[in-house]
């Protein structure tokens, strides 16, 4: 009954609220100026609750709101209980205290309680009874504020390490002079002697403050949110990846200067994995029908072009490295990218 109530609440909007006493459950929804919050209580799982310990969070959550600048306050407890009679026993003298008969999968409004709370009695009614897809559900936290509590899980862990290995590395750059240069750097001559940790060190070296300015932006702007959507193990893949096959597309190309008799300066930059980032989010954008995060497929591609044009304008750019892990990020995200699953609508149980 709980995971039902966990389900339905969100999707009628209600955020989850992080708490430090996990016998109880709290969801609020922001409505202008006033705030609706309902408690939930398992006493199926913690039959030991008491009257005043339900007082008390309901007195916690109101002043927690309050403290945020919202004086008009609603609060509501909802007992889930086997035994709804028990359950009435902890009401006190508040009027916003409903039980669930969680046997008979029937509301319960106690005697001196209110008859319904801005609608939601007819809501949980329908609820108790609704089909629902238990395998959807989201551990989402948020603070009275409205902000989301990001868990570990979605925190974009490996692109925060990309990004702050970059800014370090080009930090020691500026202290050591051309010394990693000389180690990191993408040369077909180097890698051919058996240097090809340089496909990979190569993406951590950036020539000026404006060269590793824009490509931290890109990383910072796109990274995160393709990361949240694919998750840590699937973007760590799809950034390394993209970024040794950009490797492998700019060797391919010096060893054609070379072999024409030409020189090549060797090439360093992120810009190559963050193509495959950039790649791999028109295809998570196609399949999410166009839209993920805020971000447009067309907002995107006018950026994927805009970059390829700014590189094809301008000299000393790596366009293979380019071209290469774009075409890869795409490649990889078609081969290891599964779409979440959306949450499915209220579907009352009646044939």
């Amino acid at each position: 009954m709980k995971e039902r109530l966990l389900y339905f609440l969100g999707q009628d909007g209600f955020f989850r609220m992080k708490t430090s006493v996990p016998e109880f459950i709290v969801f609020f929804k922001k409505e202008n100026d006033f705030v609706n919050a309902i408690i939930l209580v398992d006493l199926n799982e913690n039959p030991f609750v008491t009257t005043n310990q339900i007082s008390s969070i309901r007195n916690r959550v109101k002043w927690k709101f309050v403290d945020q600048g919202m004086q008009d306050v609603h609060v509501i407890v909802l007992v889930i209980s086997e035994d709804a009679e028990k359950a009435v026993l902890l009401k006190d003298d508040n009027p916003f205290f409903w039980v669930i008969d969680s046997r008979q999968s029937k509301l319960v409004i106690p005697a001196s309680s209110v008859e319904d709370f801005y609608g939601m009695k007819g809501f949980i009614e329908i609820w108790l009874w609704a089909d629902f897809d238990q395998s959807v559900s989201e551990e989402s936290y948020y603070q009275a504020d409205g902000r989301q509590i990001k868990s570990f899980k979605q925190q974009p862990l490996v692109n925060h390490f990309v990004f702050i290995t970059n800014v370090i590395v080009f930090t020691l750059c500026t202290l050591t002079g051309d010394l990693l240069y000389n180690y990191g750097r993408l040369t077909m001559q180097d890698v051919t002697n058996g240097e090809w940790y340089r496909m990979i060190t190569c993406l951590f070296l950036h020539g000026n403050v404006t060269h590793i300015a824009s490509n931290m932006m890109m990383l910072f702007l796109l990274g995160n949110v393709v990361e949240k959507e694919m998750g840590h193990i699937k973007y760590f893949i799809l950034y390394f990846g993209s970024g040794l096959v950009a490797s492998g597309a700019s060797l391919y190309l010096q060893s054609i200067h070379l072999a024409l008799g030409e020189e090549t300066a060797g090439s360093i930059g992120a810009s190559g994995a963050i193509f495959g980032i950039m790649g791999a989010f028109l295809w998570i954008l196609i399949r999410n029908h166009g839209r993920a995060s805020n971000m447009s497929f067309v907002r995107v591609l006018f950026l994927v072009c805009y970059c390829l044009f700014g590189g094809l304008t301008e000299a000393r750019i790596d366009n293979a490295a380019h071209f290469g892990g774009l075409f890869a990020g795409i490649i990889i995200a078609v081969l290891i990218y599964r779409k979440n699953k959306h949450k499915k609508e209220v579907v009352t149980g009646e044939d």
